[in-house]
């Protein structure tokens, strides 16, 4: 053996090697790409889409309508029981009129 045929053994060893690293790193890129794959579709799985919250939340438009909706209500039975107290301040007025009379007719009789 001479140094010509050491060159063309280590060229052909070079050649065997790379070509076991290129298939092995086919096979591992193939691999990170399936558990990066699984990975992210585990992660998606865990988000919500934008359909989703659309489907199932109410947009920031929508929730001041409904504020407001709820507001202009509150306001209505506020108006409601104003004017129910009020109602029961003049019978009470009269009530009380109504006992002063009775109490004098009676004193009255007797």
């Amino acid at each position: 053996m001479d140094k010509t045929d050491l060159s063309q053994i280590k060229a052909i060893t070079k050649k065997i090697v790379d070509k076991s690293i290129k298939d092995n790193n086919g096979v591992l890129k193939g691999e990170i790409k399936q558990a990066i794959t699984e990975n992210n579709n585990k992660l998606f799985q865990g988000l919500v889409t934008k359909d989703e919250l659309r489907e199932n939340y109410v947009s920031k438009d929508e929730f001041h309508d409904a504020i407001h909706q709820l507001q202009i209500t509150l306001d209505k039975i506020y108006g409601i029981v104003q004017k129910t107290d009020q109602e029961l301040t003049v019978i009470s007025h009269r009530v009380n009129n109504h006992e002063t009379r009775i109490t004098t007719l009676e004193s009255a009789l007797v």
